[in-house]
């Protein structure tokens, strides 16, 4: 029971205690002070602090003395002394510790126990083991181990009272949790940016690295000075005859095996283990281990990791400390890392010749392909470029521009947006711009995650000349078509109303008019075409596209109807776009109409929307028939229709995705066509906001 008086100093002495170490974050700055306010404020000139200062490890170790050791051996006992919690708690004296509970018994007695050395420094002492817990489950996370000596009438700190010293564990454990806890939470993350900047360091040296005795020695120095070792070695490993040599070594007072020379089996120990399994072992105590060589007196953790080349190991890094678990799954991770890249480095002079010869064979090709060809990698740096793309931008040559920034470098408007599109998408883009220099190109822009972004333009310059003759001719002769068409027309309705036809005959006349709305059919998508390309003026307005595909999906419902297909809409609440609306109307008439017409029976369309920031992109999917790669190439051209088996019953005129394609660019948008034969076919339309 402590008595009033004591009390008061007891809840004094805490409140000193709050605003003395209360504030204190630093584990090593508050084990000083702790330890100084318990020399300034109990009866004991001398205790030693054990805790548990690594992150990982399940032991006790030397925090400070009091009085400070000065005797070399003793010092040395003391910075390798680490007392698991298994081997504390298997004591009989000293298990009720990790209740909470004082132990106090004569320094003889402990001698006998895992704490003889700490006894040793108290010799012939009464001692009191106050153990420091924090948390409602009593967590041992330190012990202060004091010598009691009979206190003189002049001495006014507090005695060793029980009573006292539990207050002292408790209060002294929960401050000790906190700063072990800011600590190791520093450390941790200290020790990930020292990993990420000695990482990157390594990366650069090993980039100008090839000689294989180099790297070794670069990766060995990393490694020391990371894990703070006191000893390490490198030793090749060779499978075939099952033999570790000795390449390099740090740290051996008496090394037993000289550089350059075979490892006997007898002493290959830990690392010729780790060669032959190909795992990393980290041995927290060495003395425990039966495969153990001993190097050193002093060494007391090892770690070995093995070097891979093409999956073969063909070295073993191995890292010793005079510490017990002197290393923890931090200095395991590095140092695979290490190990990782000692793998790649092996195969750089190899590989760096293939590169390059790889490389010279590229541009080569590259020279001589007609199509210009620009590569740009993740962080936008241009990687190949050919003599083609060079002159149609009008650069300087490959070597100047190689590493440069694409955006920084071609200031073509339309290129640009495209190359935006492509990354912002996650797919690839394709549209014609036409450069300043008068020549118009198709362009394919592809995003393709291990290398980068891929641009290729062909010059179809040649084939738009041709081709606008062509549509004028089309247009012309179109035009001047619907008056004959018209006359025709008028003498097949002549025809029924002033003959009786019979049967066969009423069929002719039908399959004339069947041909007449075909070929007026075509005429309109011609001239409308012809209208859209030559630059139509749109009617832009606010447009609501949830009405807009709602209304089409009701007039081509009994068309799908009529086949047993389904038309599903998931559409979201889409924002208006500014738009004209009956051509977007067209728009989606067209792509949904396509997807019911060349869909088998019992099949199904879906129409869904996405909605993005700055754009709406609307797909319609269907479970058809789907387009080959060869077909998809010239889907979008004017005329053009697959040709296969399953679509010579369907009717259309090959000019319907070539107006979508025409109206959907009118709206700045783009239009794409993800397929396979046999699957269906996605459309997807973009419109910007």
């Amino acid at each position: 029971m402590v008595n009033a008086n004591i009390e008061g100093r007891v809840i004094q002495l805490v409140h000193d205690l709050n605003l003395e170490l209360g504030s204190i974050i630093a584990d090593d700055t508050f084990v000083e002070a702790f330890a100084s306010f318990i020399a300034e404020n109990f009866q004991c000139d001398q205790f030693t602090l054990l805790a548990h200062l690594q992150r990982e490890a399940q032991g006790l170790e030397h925090a400070i003395s009091w009085p400070a050791i000065t005797d070399a051996g003793q010092m040395r006992m003391l910075r390798s002394l680490f007392l698991e919690n298994n081997k504390l708690e298997g004591e009989n004296l000293l298990g009720p510790i990790f209740q909470g509970k004082l132990v106090r018994a004569h320094s003889h007695v402990l001698r006998d126990t895992v704490l003889g050395d700490i006894a040793n420094l108290m010799p012939d002492s009464d001692m009191v083991l106050v153990p420091l817990c924090s948390g409602p489950d009593v967590n041992l996370i330190g012990l202060l181990i004091m010598e009691q000596r009979p206190a003189t009438a002049d001495d006014k700190r507090l005695p060793l009272d029980d009573g006292l010293l539990k207050i002292l564990g408790t209060t002294g454990g929960a401050y000790l949790a906190h700063t072990l806890v800011h600590t190791q939470t520093v450390d941790m993350f200290s020790t990930s940016m020292h990993e990420m900047n000695i990482l990157q360091q390594i990366d650069a040296e090993l980039n100008d690295t090839i000689a294989l005795d180099k790297v070794f020695e670069m990766l060995l120095d990393w490694a020391l000075r990371f894990t703070n070792a006191s000893a390490a070695s490198m030793a090749l490993y060779e499978a075939d005859t099952d033999t570790l040599t000795m390449m390099l070594q740090y740290g051996y007072h008496q090394p037993h095996v000289k550089v350059g020379e075979v490892i006997p089996h007898q002493r290959g120990g830990i690392a010729l283990r780790v060669a032959r399994s190909g795992h990393a072992e980290l041995i927290r105590d060495v003395q425990q281990d039966p495969d153990y060589v001993q190097l050193s007196d002093d060494i007391r953790t090892q770690l070995s990791t093995p070097i891979f080349r093409e999956e073969r190991v063909i070295a073993v890094m191995s890292l010793q400390s005079n510490k017990i678990a002197g290393f923890d799954d931090s200095h395991v991770n590095f140092v695979e890392k290490l190990t990782r890249r000692a793998g790649v480095a092996v195969d750089n002079a190899r590989l760096f010749e293939e590169t390059n010869r790889e490389r010279q064979k590229l541009s080569l090709i590259l020279g001589g392909i007609v199509d210009s060809v620009i590569v740009v990698d993740a962080d936008g740096h241009i990687l190949l470029v050919n003599q083609s793309a060079i002159n149609a931008f009008n650069l300087r040559s490959e070597s100047e521009l190689i590493g440069q920034k694409l955006t920084e470098t071609i200031y073509q408007a339309d290129l640009l947006r495209l190359y935006q599109s492509a990354i912002d998408r996650d797919e690839q883009v394709i549209r014609e711009i036409e450069l300043p220099n008068g020549r118009t190109y198709h362009v394919v822009v592809s995003d393709h995650s291990s290398i980068g972004i891929i641009i290729v333009m062909h010059d179809v310059t040649h084939y738009k000349e041709t081709e606008q003759l062509k549509n004028e001719l089309v247009a012309t002769v179109s035009h001047d078509l619907k008056q004959p068409l018209s006359v025709m027309r008028g003498y097949l309705d002549l025809l029924q109303m002033t003959n009786k036809f019979d049967e066969r005959s009423q069929r002719y006349i039908g399959q004339l008019f069947t041909a007449f709305h075909h070929m007026r059919q075509l005429i309109d998508d011609i001239l409308d075409l012809a209208r859209i390309e030559a630059g139509i003026e749109l009617k832009l307005e606010d447009v609501d596209l949830n009405k807009v595909l709602a209304q089409t999906i009701v007039a081509i419902r009994p068309n799908a109807d009529e086949k047993d297909i389904k038309i599903m809409s998931e559409l979201p609440d889409i924002p208006t776009i500014s738009a004209d609306e009956s051509r977007i109307r067209q728009v989606f008439a067209n792509l949904i109409s396509n997807a019911v017409k060349y869909t088998p029976y019992d099949g199904w369309v879906k129409i869904f929307a996405e909605v993005k920031p700055e754009h709406v992109r609307i797909v319609v999917q269907d479970n058809g028939l789907g387009i080959s790669p060869e077909d998809q190439a010239q889907i979008f051209d004017r005329f053009y229709r697959v040709r296969r088996p399953e679509t010579d019953n369907i009717e259309g005129t090959g000019l319907g995705l070539a107006i979508v394609r025409s109206l959907v660019e009118a709206h700045n948008g783009e239009i794409s066509l993800v397929s396979r034969l046999g699957e269906g076919s996605s459309f997807k339309v973009t419109l910007p906001r």
